[in-house]
């Protein structure tokens, strides 16, 4: 099977830049809401899986926990360790894949991972292997995003694209991002992982822009799925830029935005 750019290292490497300055504002909000659900303190061993720039490890940090880090991008993991270094803050972090984790069984009081296991190629092992790795007892967080009607500033890319070019076929399956969209599927595979006392709530946060036009400019580089989308589109590129301005303007105006997201947050505990 053929992988998109969005589960393959290379493609998050491509990003790692643009994705860090648009995306880790807006992550650290779902990412302290996860430690905080998760119940993270002062002296836990957590695991951040698929960590990306390191929104869950500094919130983490901030509760007085012992990070460990992982992420299967090389680039990632750079810009995580900058934000440490300027932060004047110490954590472990590791290229490794969170579907082949090599940690002993039992290591660690919490697991987290924050829109991460959405875009694994084999997501269930990526849960077998937080489970293998949590202490009886402990919990594991998996954070999501909710549906494209509910996540407008994920949604307008490919509803923009659809626009400019109407005359494509449909994608037979939905994108990686939506892949646990459904509460009762996210569920349902925590629990097939072997977590307990599984529990799936919602949390809306904003993606905040001084305008339209700025919010492209953060975010048409920060993600291997809005690259993929523009790399295709040839000369009709500068019409979907437009596009997208446009949508977001009809929705929002064309002053400073403030466009929410809902996210689902997915807690199990290991016995």
């Amino acid at each position: 099977m053929s992988l998109t750019a969005d589960r393959i290292p290379q493609g998050w490497d491509d990003v790692s830049d643009a994705y860090d300055e648009a995306a880790f504002p807006v992550t650290s909000k779902y990412a302290h809401e996860a430690v905080r659900l998760a119940g993270v303190q002062d002296g836990d061993v957590v695991l951040d899986v698929a960590a990306g720039s390191g929104a869950a490890t500094m919130a983490a940090l901030d509760e007085g926990a012992e990070v460990v880090a992982t992420d299967f991008a090389p680039r990632m993991i750079d810009r995580l360790r900058a934000r440490l270094s300027d932060a004047g803050l110490t954590a472990e972090s590791i290229v490794m894949d969170g579907q082949d984790l090599r940690f002993a069984d039992s290591t660690f009081d919490k697991v987290i991972s924050v829109f991460g296991l959405i875009f694994f190629s084999d997501r269930l092992k990526g849960m077998r292997e937080m489970h293998r790795v949590l202490k009886p007892g402990g919990k594991a967080c998996v954070v999501s995003w909710s549906g494209p009607e509910l996540t407008f500033p994920i949604s307008l890319w490919g509803k923009a694209f659809i626009e400019v070019m109407p005359d494509l076929p449909a994608p037979s399956d939905p994108p990686a991002v939506y892949s646990l969209a459904d509460p009762t599927r996210f569920e349902q595979e925590m629990k097939g992982a072997g977590f307990t006392k599984v529990e799936i709530t919602s949390f809306i946060s904003t993606w905040d822009s001084s305008s339209p036009e700025e919010f492209w400019s953060t975010w048409h580089r920060a993600s291997p799925v809005f690259t993929t989308l523009q790399n295709s589109l040839g000369d009709r590129l500068d019409l979907y830029r437009e596009t997208v301005i446009s949508n977001i303007r009809e929705r929002f105006g064309s002053g400073e935005i403030h466009m929410e997201a809902e996210a689902h947050v997915g807690i199990g505990s290991k016995g």
